[in-house]
């Protein structure tokens, strides 16, 4: 997925290197514009997987605590949701 999503970032650069477009501004723009694309899908991915990983996870509540920081907000912000 995320060879998919920096794709036209690549393809920007490459006309960006050969002096392929007169319109260095609309250019620069639209590379700016692709690389907060890029950032975003990434940032998403990796929360999904975060998600997804926990999930499919089975850990009692003793070793939620025992583990990553992260999974321990999560367990909290759910342990607080359900109330």
């Amino acid at each position: 997925m995320a060879e998919e999503v920096d794709e036209p970032e690549y393809w920007l650069e490459v006309i960006k290197d050969a002096d392929l477009s007169k319109e260095s501004i609309e250019l620069g723009r639209l590379l700016v514009k692709a690389l907060e694309i890029t950032k975003i899908v990434s940032k998403a991915k990796k929360k999904i997987n975060l998600r997804s990983k926990m999930k499919n996870r089975k850990i009692s509540k003793k070793a939620m605590y025992l583990t990553s920081p992260i999974q321990s907000l999560y367990h909290s912000i759910i342990v607080t949701y359900k109330k």
